[in-house]
């Protein structure tokens, strides 16, 4: 099912969707953006199969990032030892 816009709101309201915090004004013409946290893990780029019956595979060969509060306008990133980041 895809539900526009004034649908979402009213599904909300009704409470068919649950969303908390809920902010309407990320609601988009079909669809809701969501905001999932600020800790972020990514696989580094290599030559190795990531197998999810081997621990260390899924495990290992990773790299990770938690964002800092700062304002919508100016986001600000830094990594552990990765420095930090600062959009232009």
């Amino acid at each position: 099912m895809i539900l526009v816009d004034w649908q979402i709101t009213d599904r909300i309201e009704r409470g068919y969707i649950g969303i908390d915090p809920y902010n309407p004004e990320l609601i988009q013409p079909n669809s809701i953006d969501i905001r999932l946290g600020n800790h972020f893990v990514w696989y580094t780029p290599g030559d190795e199969i990531i197998d999810p019956y081997i621990r260390d595979t899924v495990t290992g060969g990773t790299e990770e990032m938690t964002a800092e509060s700062s304002p919508p306008s100016r986001p600000v990133c830094s990594g552990r030892n990765y420095g930090s980041y600062q959009p232009s």
